[in-house]
């Protein structure tokens, strides 16, 4: 009787225990001293019953002891210390890394048609490509589009970023004109310009306030009128859609990073760990 007693306040301090067994100092990207005592034993949970999808084949919290150069087990334990501290379970924590694995190795990549004039750096020779879809009204977009193209021109040479138009029904014929209007700007080498100055008037945007757009950049006005109505132009926008259509795309904006479409959160912290783990895979790391 007291040796089963004691086996079970074995048993019921295990949590606790294997919360301390955890090499806290080998997750990467999260802050494991801000968990309260409950969301440090869920993550303790989850790094000790999710594998590592890429280097170490073992469980997470098994590859931090034991293979500490694995990036991949380090960057994937700071992800799910990130969702442990927005309080998801076990079982969301566990669907979201899935998400995660099918963004960094997917059964398929996709090879997405490329306007130079429509990118932030090189493509040709960054290592790592973003290729985003999006509105030039979309309220989504607003707020991540500009935010990557922060991210990535962060980051130098080794990166890129591509835009690629996607124009809604919801905002009808004026989102399809706006985008015309960058291709447009984009043939004067201010394409990015104009996307990113668009997005804070998205609001009141009209054809009026395209040309006040366009003169404030200081672009030709009278190349930008006769070019945004040019079927070579209106052609550009509409081969965008399309291809974006094919690719299963419905909404905005849609994130793909050297070809590989991005399903996890779409916010600061887990776009800049997405472009960071993908530059480590091509560097040859694990």
């Amino acid at each position: 009787m007291i040796k089963y007693i004691f086996l079970l306040i074995i048993f019921f301090h295990m949590p606790i225990a294997s919360a301390q067994e955890i090499l806290w100092d080998r997750v990467m990207g999260a802050s494991v001293g801000k968990l309260t005592a409950a969301q440090k034993i869920r993550a303790t949970e989850a790094l000790r019953t999710i594998h590592n999808y890429y280097g170490c084949s073992r469980m997470v919290a098994d590859c931090l002891k034991t293979d500490p150069k694995c990036e991949t087990a380090r960057r994937l334990a700071g992800f799910i210390v990130r969702l442990a501290a927005f309080d998801r379970s076990v079982t969301e924590i566990k669907a979201a890394v899935l998400e995660r694995s099918r963004s960094v190795h997917p059964l398929k990549t996709h090879k997405i048609a490329i306007q130079k004039d429509h990118c932030l750096g090189d493509p040709a020779v960054a290592k790592v490509n973003v290729v985003v879809f999006g509105d030039v009204l979309c309220p989504f977009c607003a707020q991540i589009i500009p935010m990557l193209h922060r991210l990535v021109k962060s980051r130098g040479v080794g990166f890129s970023i591509c835009f690629k138009h996607f124009p809604t029904t919801v905002h009808e014929q004026l989102g399809v004109q706006a985008s015309e209007a960058m291709v447009a700007a984009a043939l004067q080498g201010k394409g990015w310009e104009f996307l990113l100055a668009a997005y804070p008037l998205r609001r009141e945007m009209s054809d009026k306030k395209i040309i006040e757009l366009a003169r404030t950049l200081k672009l030709d006005l009278v190349r930008l009128e006769k070019d945004r109505i040019s079927r070579a132009v209106r052609r550009v926008v509409a081969s965008d859609k399309r291809e974006g259509l094919a690719l299963g795309i419905a909404g905005t904006p849609q994130v793909y990073v050297n070809g590989k479409e991005f399903f996890g959160r779409k916010d600061e912290v887990e776009l800049a760990d997405r472009l960071d783990e993908e530059l480590m895979l091509k560097n040859g790391g694990k």
